[in-house]
């Protein structure tokens, strides 16, 4: 009997040298059939603000973005009709993330991009032949060497039927917000790897139809309206989409 159990416990010895034996011998071969996991893609994110205008008779209360681009929702607060509007953006880089050392933020350029009609006290989305488009936004942030493109934009002239206009303050300048720069500032972990895949990008692809309003959240009506969104770069082409 105690032969038997010393044969058995040596067999059983044998055994488990054998299954570490095999597994050794296996291991490579699992690593060639189930390889690491490539790296995520860099990313490339917007925000786009509407900074709030108290004096302005027009009011951007909303933003959408889909594969046409980003629109705008306007309110006309005023008891006459409107008969056209001149509304710009400014692209703003924030601190940290632009390529190599950079102080505060980076403003540049203007860009007006609507026309419309509206009735006292109506609402309307902006044409979309006037709305921002991402391959446009994509081609800033390229241009401007950063990872994280903000976009504010805002009404700098609205002309009524009578015949008369308003015009901000700030007339031609846009309205800017710094305060609302200075929140998205170091907000690029990972700025460098971004900046140079987006470097190589020549064009933006979407992943179907799509559309998402800024301006309601768990909380309700967010205020100044803001919108984002962001782009994989994943070789010659930056894959778009809102969050």
């Amino acid at each position: 009997m105690a032969l038997i159990e010393w044969n058995s416990v040596h067999g059983r010895l044998f055994l488990d040298r054998l299954s570490i034996f095999a597994f050794l011998l296996v291991l490579p071969l699992l690593v060639v059939v189930f390889p690491h996991r490539a790296a995520a893609a860099p990313v490339l994110n917007f925000s786009i603000y509407a900074p709030v205008q108290h004096d302005s008779p027009l009011h951007i209360v909303g933003l959408h973005y889909d594969e046409r681009g980003v629109h705008i929702d306007l309110s006309n607060d005023s008891d006459k009709v409107i008969v056209g509007a001149y509304i710009v953006g400014i692209n703003v880089v924030p601190l940290g993330c632009a390529a190599g050392p950079r102080e505060g933020y980076q403003v540049t350029g203007l860009a007006g991009f609507d026309q419309l009609r509206m009735g006292a006290h109506e609402r309307a989305v902006a044409s979309r032949e006037g709305s921002v488009s991402a391959s446009q936004l994509v081609s800033n942030a390229r241009h401007l060497e950063t990872a994280y493109l903000q976009f504010q934009v805002g009404v700098v002239e609205a002309d009524f039927a009578d015949g008369t206009k308003w015009r901000t303050r700030e007339y031609p300048q846009t309205p800017f917000d710094p305060s609302l720069a200075d929140s998205d500032a170091g907000k690029c972990p990972d700025a460098t790897a971004a900046i140079k895949a987006l470097s190589m990008t020549d064009g933006v692809q979407h992943p179907g139809r799509f559309e998402k309003p800024s301006f309601e959240d768990e909380n309700g009506t967010t205020d100044p309206p803001r919108l984002r969104f962001s782009c994989s770069l994943e070789g010659s082409k930056a894959f778009c989409s809102a969050h």
